[in-house]
């Protein structure tokens, strides 16, 4: 293991993402909020003097870059990120609790969405919150969508030939089939695509009625698919059908793939549309859609079918992005309804997109190879093959989608038994543990759209916290860093 290496790269991430802290830094100064730029201050500071101080020691490392490295730059870098990012909320006293301090930054960087946060717009003591903290939030939302470490990559050309190891982990879907011929060109590609995407989400919301503030947070948290608002109820304190369809729009949007917008620029729209991944996201999203406003005017919870198409094509999309948005207690629908969205927060959206849970992809190889199993048992001597498409699915890949499912299914039900073991009720118990390990926010219950985090005892939030860089990290990468072999020379 290139120890100095791994430091000097890890290094250079801390001091990426408290540079970054300028934005809200200016925010704090510009709306005189001295104890929050205060605590700002301090945490740029340290994370550039620990960071860019790790950075410079090991400069001179060895350039060796291989697996092991690769695998302990990624799963270390959202630990340690997480660890200076959750400096404001403790020093500014907004989140006084470090593990919970620590439980909601891991929520934004993994774009989870999650909150311990009783009440966003005000303290425990009833005092406002301060818009800058608010912001910051927000902001960890959109720096950890496409992913702090392709940020790295996109900014520092001094990777050399790490950069293609690191960016595979971090954005497995992109990874495999990149669009440019070098990795920092697709790197760089996918943040301004997602920067362009963000900033044409603002103006569109500006146009709607919300001030700055609001549009910039909540474009962050959309295009992040990461469901934190500066709002204690969400979007749904819009009563804007505009501002309801524009926003559901952008979670559609990032929950595709982002190559597939690489290739539209590229003038290659007919591969785009043949895409047979896409095809299936935005089919489960109509057909979720249907059927819930049909539960939904069926049940009489909605009395205008127009309001019952909206709010539940915003639902979908929002828990099928893993979004976590809300713009109606979903919790209190009919029984189908909700269903339907806890079903749906265990398949996420597109590889290669900013949405969480187990992927699309992954759900479509499933279903093809039991379809193929099925055959196969009523016609023993048949050859059958897993197909994508016009493609193959090659043994390998299939083995390691297979492999993905079922430990995302067993790290689900680990987790909730984990929790209901701390003293929640089973349907939050297992409702966090998906929500959580699919970075999707809300669950059912307490853990709810009308509900938080913030009851969870310290153990509880420890092992959502886990299951959240689990869920960011799609599984094998978290969980190979607990693996002696890693360590072992």
């Amino acid at each position: 293991m290139n120890y100095g290496r791994v430091l000097h790269v890890v290094g250079l991430i801390v001091a990426t993402i408290s540079a970054t802290m300028a934005l809200p830094l200016a925010v704090a100064i510009g709306h005189g909020e001295g104890q929050a730029a205060f605590s700002f201050l301090v945490a740029i500071g340290s994370g550039i003097l620990l960071g860019g101080g790790s950075a410079f020691l090991f400069k001179d490392a060895s350039p060796s870059f291989y697996r092991r490295e690769g695998l302990v730059v990624v799963g270390s870098a959202w630990i340690v990120s997480a660890a200076f990012g959750c400096l404001p909320y403790v020093l500014s006293g907004v989140i006084a609790d470090p593990i919970g301090a620590y439980f909601e930054t891991m929520s934004g960087f993994t774009t989870t969405g999650a909150s311990v946060m009783s009440s966003i717009e005000t303290d425990g003591a009833g005092l406002a919150t301060p818009r800058s903290i608010l912001f910051w939030r927000c902001m960890t939302n959109w720096l950890g969508g496409v992913g702090i470490v392709v940020l790295l990559v996109a900014l520092l050309p001094a990777l050399g030939g790490g950069s293609r190891l690191i960016f595979h982990f971090e954005v497995p879907g992109v990874g495999e089939k990149g669009f440019k011929p070098h990795i920092r060109e697709t790197a760089l590609t996918l943040w301004i695509i997602y920067t362009l995407l963000t900033a044409v989400e603002v103006l569109l919301l500006l146009f709607g009625g919300m001030d700055w503030f609001d549009a910039v947070c909540h474009s962050f948290a959309s295009m992040a698919t990461g469901g934190f608002s500066p709002r204690n109820g969400s979007v749904g304190d819009f009563h804007s059908s505009y501002l309801h369809v524009v926003v559901t729009l952008f979670m559609l949007l990032a929950g595709v793939n982002f190559t597939l917008y690489a290739r539209l620029a590229e003038g290659k729209w007919r591969e785009v549309l043949r895409d047979g991944e896409l095809r299936f996201y935005l089919g489960v999203l109509l057909l979720a859609t249907v059927l819930i406003t049909i539960d939904l005017r069926g049940e009489g919870s909605y009395d205008s079918s127009l309001l019952a198409v909206r709010d539940s094509a915003f639902q979908v999309t929002s828990i099928a992005t893993t979004t976590g948005f809300a713009t109606a207690d979903f919790d209190r629908w009919p029984g189908l309804s909700r269903a339907l969205l806890v079903v749906l927060m265990f398949m996420g959206g597109s590889v290669g997109s900013t949405a969480g849970g187990m992927k699309l992809i992954r759900i479509m190889i499933m279903v093809k190879f039991m379809a193929m199993q099925a055959t196969l048992h009523i016609r023993p001597r048949a050859v059958e093959q897993v197909r994508v498409g016009r493609s193959v699915v090659p043994a390998p890949l299939l083995r390691s989608v297979l492999g993905m499912c079922l430990i995302f299914l067993v790290s689900f039900g680990l987790g909730g038994i984990a929790l209901a073991l701390c003293g929640l009720h089973p349907q939050e118990a297992f409702t966090s543990s998906i929500a959580t390990l699919g970075n999707i926010g809300p669950g059912l219950g307490d853990v709810g759209p009308a509900g938080n985090y913030s009851g969870l005892n310290a153990p509880a939030k420890v092992i959502c916290t886990f299951l959240m860089l689990l869920g960011r990290l799609e599984i094998y990468t978290a969980l190979a860093l607990f693996h002696p072999r890693l360590w072992r020379d």
